[in-house]
């Protein structure tokens, strides 16, 4: 049997040590490309709330605040747009996003109390507080600055979201889009003329019923938009239209005018259907109207029934009224239909307005008068137009975009950046990995060892053995020998005898 002592042990480390050596660094090697192709990378954020009833579940429009349209396909679908991520599966990024609420620990000690002296019957889970705070985390398999940029998008584009959705002002899906001079002459100025107002109207109502923001990126203001596209309507526009309208320039004056011609037949058409509308709403205004006068008088003389100040009797019944958390007054029916009446009058009377410029339009081209400078005039005014308008829509976009952002801050806020940890940690794998290594080296060094030794021992025996076995041939040799000459002594002695015996 062989033994190995304390010494031959720490001999065989040392003389294996650089087998041990080569098993810790391939032991090392397979676990990264392991950790490499297992490793998820989990990025969390925490948002708040901070609108005045947010405490209550409500956004500032009075709607139910959904936190888990986080992660949403609209939000996801524009946050992979911002960030320019092509071909990435978005449905993936969905189901690897999560919304936790945090409820606070006074909230959850109030309802625990509730419960536990059962006082109060009325207090239930659902007058606690609705959290205002919430984790989200995103999980991913693609390295801790994918996960980062992703979440960080995710909740640029929500915060956004919900300031569009959920807060009084518009947003930026009114504003009109680039423009190229790919139409007649007296097309493309309608059509940016149309453009120009649009943008007017959707920053006006920024600056009158939000505040004349000013983007940090661009140093522009609400006003000094709107400015600039008054500057554009008023001067090239105005400079080009008077010229196509006074010398009938056209590219293709025939087109033009069938083109114009169906723009009044049309403006003709939709101008008698909303005087119809109107006419209509005016009929049931005047049956409204006999309705509340009965209802009136029959409140006026209602011996049982309390005045009310909220009603007033000499016209339509007011009253300021709690809706959805707002605060604001009802409008009767009565009132919308009256609002209803004035917008088809309104809107009967501007087709027809529209109709009568169109047909002074048609008299113009259809006696021309302009020639190639004119035109080459027009041309060059209409593409400086073009040109200005498309600069500052990009001016614009950003600044709208500067304005979205800060405006979703005053909605929701992050109380701290977003960070990403690893869900699997590298040092102990490593640990474990480089432990396991040096254990396998020892064995195999201490196995090879013992091998050594035992054949050593094996060889040693056999060489024994085969020593001894010399000697017993050589005992057996002599002993023989020894036979022989007392064998040969007693043959002499017996031939002696007998030759004496025969003398």
């Amino acid at each position: 049997m062989t033994y190995m002592t304390v010494r031959d042990f720490f001999e065989s480390v040392l003389k294996h040590v650089r087998l041990i050596a080569f098993l810790t660094a391939l032991a090392i090697i397979a676990c990264s490309a392991a950790l490499y192709m297992t490793q998820k990378s989990t990025a969390r954020v925490i948002i708040k709330y901070i609108g005045a009833d947010a405490k209550d579940g409500y956004a500032e429009n009075g709607e139910e605040i959904r936190p888990y349209e986080i992660n949403s396909s609209a939000v996801i679908q524009k946050a992979v747009q911002q960030l320019g991520y092509d071909g990435v599966d978005t449905e993936r990024l969905r189901r690897n996003i999560t919304v936790s609420p945090l409820i606070p620990t006074s909230e959850e000690e109030k309802y625990d109390s509730w419960i536990e002296n059962f006082a109060d019957y009325e207090n239930t889970e659902e007058n606690m507080e609705s959290p205002v705070y919430y984790e989200v985390t995103y999980t991913s398999a693609y390295g801790r600055d994918f996960a980062k940029n992703i979440l960080n998008a995710v909740i640029k584009q929500y915060r956004i979201f919900y300031a569009e959705n959920y807060t009084y002002i518009s947003d930026i899906t009114d504003l009109g889009g680039e423009i190229v001079q790919q139409y007649d002459y007296y097309e493309t100025i309608e059509l940016l003329n149309d453009k120009i107002e649009s943008n007017i109207t959707y920053l006006d109502n920024i600056s009158t019923g939000d505040l004349n923001y000013r983007s940090i990126e661009t140093g522009y203001s609400i006003d000094d938009l709107k400015d600039g596209y008054n500057n554009i309507k008023n001067h090239e526009l105005a400079v080009a239209e008077r010229s196509v309208l006074d010398s009938g320039a056209s590219k293709n004056s025939s087109l033009l005018i069938d083109s114009l011609r169906n723009k009044i037949s049309g403006a003709e058409q939709d101008s008698s259907l909303a005087s119809q509308k109107a006419e209509t709403n005016k009929g049931l205004m005047e049956v409204y109207s006999v309705k509340n006068e009965e209802y009136i008088w029959d409140d006026q003389n209602d011996s049982d029934r309390d005045q009310d100040d909220s009603v007033d009797y000499d016209g339509q019944v007011r009253g300021d009224v709690e809706r959805d958390h707002v605060y604001e007054q009802n409008k009767s029916t009565y009132d919308q239909l009256m609002l209803d009446y004035v917008e088809f009058r309104t809107e009967s009377e501007n087709l027809l307005i529209d109709k009568t410029v169109y047909e002074s339009a048609v008299k113009s081209f259809s006696s021309p008068t302009a020639n190639s400078e004119t035109n080459a005039e027009i041309e060059s005014t209409l593409t400086t137009a073009c040109d200005k308008y498309n600069e500052l829509y990009a001016l614009t976009e950003t600044v709208i975009d500067d304005y979205n952002a800060f405006k979703s801050s005053r909605s929701i806020e992050t109380e701290s950046d977003v960070t990403v940890e690893d869900t699997q940690n590298d040092v102990f794998y490593y640990g474990v990995s480089v432990i396991v290594a040096i254990g396998l080296g020892i064995v195999l060094s201490i196995a090879i060892e013992l091998i050594l030794f035992r054949k050593k021992a094996e060889a040693k025996d056999e060489a024994d053995d085969d020593y001894t076995e010399d000697e017993n041939q050589d005992d057996d040799a002599y002993e023989e020998a020894v036979n022989e000459e007392l064998t040969e002594d007693e043959t002499v002695k017996e031939e002696e005898v007998e030759a004496g015996e025969a003398l």
